[in-house]
């Protein structure tokens, strides 16, 4: 990633569970005009996995 936004983004991610993941997914996609986010969904659904650093 080479936008600022994007390294924020992912540093905050890799300090959240995955349900907290997903939900930060889901609205970033929505700020970007997406109706749905498949990996928010299988995040938040099954709670594990998730990004990490």
């Amino acid at each position: 990633m080479e936008s600022p936004d994007g390294i924020e983004l992912r540093t905050m991610l890799s300090v959240k569970g995955a349900a907290e993941q997903g939900a930060m997914l889901r609205e970033e996609a929505k700020k970007a005009g997406l109706a749905r986010c498949a990996l928010a969904d299988s995040l938040e659904a099954d709670g594990t996995g998730g990004l990490s650093p």
